[in-house]
């Protein structure tokens, strides 16, 4: 079992079994079945040679692009007061705007790292109860009822406010500007 997993230094004679005719075996097929040796096939003793590959050419060479172009249509030239400016394609809401930084400052790059920071947290503060056996409230020392009630209320103020503001914003951005 060693030689299996561990490889000699010296290399080892595998034997190679020879074919012996079996006189109960004739053309491929067994006179019994209950002989005492295998079957072989009367493909046995042939060697299969491959076919030498027939080359396939067209009739006329055409190339690829040549016939997809064929078959484009010709686009008419496009007006280019027809397209829009850009300030009326791209929205200026909360989060989009052509600087980049959003109303608040925030731009994608900012959100992205703060997400990822947000996720860190919540496994800290997740394999911290796991190791102490107490929730986050006890760690902190708020075991009381009425502590985590008042938490709960500030956490509801600061959504409210959120909220407040989130649609403030949106009917500030919707409501009809005046031209000059």
């Amino acid at each position: 079992m060693a030689a299996f997993f561990f490889p000699s230094p010296v290399p080892v004679p595998v034997p190679v079994p020879v074919p012996v005719p079996n006189p109960w075996i004739r053309r491929g097929v067994a006179s019994s079945s209950t002989s005492p040796a295998p079957l072989r096939s009367s493909f046995a003793g042939r060697q299969l040679r491959p076919q030498p590959a027939q080359s396939f050419e067209p009739a006329s060479p055409i190339r690829r692009f040549e016939a997809v172009e064929a078959k484009a249509p010709r686009r008419a030239p496009v007006d280019p007061e027809a397209i829009p400016p850009i300030s009326q394609a791209i929205p200026t809401r909360l989060n989009i705007n052509p600087a980049g930084t959003g109303r608040f400052g925030f731009g994608s790059n900012s959100e992205l790292w703060n997400g990822r920071l947000a996720m860190l947290g919540l496994v800290a503060g997740l394999g911290q109860e796991a190791v102490t056996g107490q929730g986050i409230f006890a760690q902190i020392g708020l075991d009381r009822p009425l502590d985590k009630l008042l938490v709960l209320l500030a956490l509801l103020g600061v959504s409210a406010a959120t909220s407040i503001g989130y649609i403030a914003i949106n009917t500030a951005d919707r409501a009809p500007q005046e031209e000059p």
